[in-house]
């Protein structure tokens, strides 16, 4: 009786566990499923799966908005995603993904599919930009918003930028930019490869929009502001106004006269000094002037007669400038009130139009004074109070008043070039090295641009 029972019982264990085997398969593939879709709806929700054009953004202080867009993983774009900015004080978006700057500061904007997906951010820093793209109308290297932009020496003078603590750096166009100009979200220069087009240009910081303005006039000198007024001088000595924010708009000459040989803008002024055939060039020209941008009148400081080098700028007021005599002022007619005594140096001149004081009683004093300089000394820019200037090897500094000079650098290298940069120093080794350093000298580092 027991064996029979025993032969029943394992006779149907047979059954039991081929029931049972096809229900855990089941439960185990039904769970497998489970975790695989859970694993699909995260996949689905990852900001891989939706991405911003860009990655990073700069936008300037009361500057031009730009437009983002959100693209799929399949590779089309979504036009219905909500928009959204972690700090609306800094940069606001819209509903179509228009990122304007609000104030000084910095943002994250991220889009959101309908379905809750999520793309990836976009890190928006919003900076003062520099009122005037140069600071001489001569220059190749350019500070603005952390960023440097440069005619790269070790490969053929092509445009570069580089984060001033020397990452992302990476070539913008193989145009050879002289004259460079960066204002706001535009850069501008004329273009000296000729395999790519001599002329005039301009584009995007990002190296984007690359549009001609003018292929026209060969330009020796160039310097535009953040609302798009160029002014240029061609290699005949004319001067020009151009509006880069029209586009198609011819340039006009901005006065007549005898060729110009160097000039220097700002707001309220085109200081300069013009060719003159008892003049040796190209040491200097002749004589200082100043165009009222206002009044469209031309006020002689200093005779044609005198040799004077390029006018300096002070960047911090619109009615300063200074300039070095390379011989005697004499007998030259020459504004009242100002010494008349043999000069050779550095002087300061001060531009005020002279209906400003009426026609008939005399200018104030000081109009032009004398810069503790020699002519040896060579003024590489005015600002923040101090006159920075070179003797010899040596980068100084003195303030406007004359009251203090020190020295600010004296690199064991030779320099070939000197920027100002704003809040700091640029220089150019003779080996294509680029440092940086504080206005007072402190700090000097190296910019690492190797290619």
């Amino acid at each position: 009786m027991k064996k029979g029972l025993l032969v029943v019982l394992l006779a149907a264990a047979p059954v039991f566990l081929s029931g049972q085997e096809p229900r855990s398969r089941g439960h185990r593939e039904a769970a497998a499923d489970a975790q695989a879709g859970a694993r699909e709806r995260v996949g689905e929700r990852s900001p891989a799966d939706l991405r911003l054009s860009r990655r990073d953004l700069d936008l300037f202080e009361h500057g031009g908005s730009v437009e983002l867009s959100v693209q799929r993983a399949d590779g089309t774009r979504d036009t219905a995603a909500r928009w959204e900015s972690d700090n609306p004080r800094a940069a606001r978006v819209n509903e179509r993904g228009l990122v304007s700057p609000t104030g000084l500061g910095q943002a994250r904007i991220r889009a959101f599919a309908a379905d809750g997906r999520r793309s990836n951010d976009c890190a928006v820093t919003v900076s003062k930009p520099n009122h005037w793209g140069s600071v001489s109308g001569t220059d190749t290297l350019v500070v603005q918003g952390g960023w440097v932009y440069f005619a790269h020496p070790a490969d053929g003078g092509k445009l570069y930028r580089v984060r001033t603590d020397g990452s992302r750096l990476g070539r913008l166009s193989d145009d050879e930019p002289c004259h460079l100009n960066v204002a706001g979200r535009r850069i501008y220069y004329y273009n000296g490869n000729r395999e790519t087009g001599y002329g005039l240009y301009t584009m995007t910081i990002d190296g984007e929009e690359r549009t001609c303005l003018n292929d026209r006039d060969s330009i020796t000198c160039l310097r535009v502001n953040r609302h798009g007024w160029a002014y240029y001088l061609n290699e005949r000595g004319e001067v020009f106004s151009l509006r880069t924010h029209k586009p198609g708009e011819a340039a006009q000459k901005v006065f007549d006269g005898r060729p110009v040989h160097s000039m220097a803008v700002n707001d309220f002024h085109i200081f300069y000094n013009r060719h003159w055939e008892d003049i040796v060039q190209p040491r200097g020209a002749g004589g200082v002037f100043s165009y009222s941008l206002k009044s469209k009148k031309v006020n002689s400081h200093l005779s044609v007669n005198v040799n004077t080098s390029p006018v300096i700028l002070d960047q911090d007021r619109d009615d300063v400038a200074y300039y070095c005599s390379y011989g005697d002022h004499g007998d030259v007619a020459i504004l009242p009130g100002i010494d008349h005594s043999p000069s050779e140096g550095w002087f300061r001149v001060l531009a005020l139009d002279r209906e400003e004081y009426g026609t008939g009683g005399p200018l104030p004093d000081g109009l032009i004074s004398r810069v503790k300089l020699v002519s040896g000394d060579s003024i590489q820019w005015a600002a923040g109070g101090w006159i920075y200037y070179t003797r010899g090897r040596e980068l100084r500094r003195m303030q406007t008043d004359g009251k203090r000079d020190q020295l600010v650098l004296a690199p064991r290298d030779e320099v070939v070039s000197w920027h100002w940069g704003g809040e700091r120093i640029l220089f150019w080794s003779a080996e294509g090295r680029l440092f940086r350093a504080l206005p007072d000298g402190r700090v000097t580092e190296e910019i690492a641009v190797a290619r």
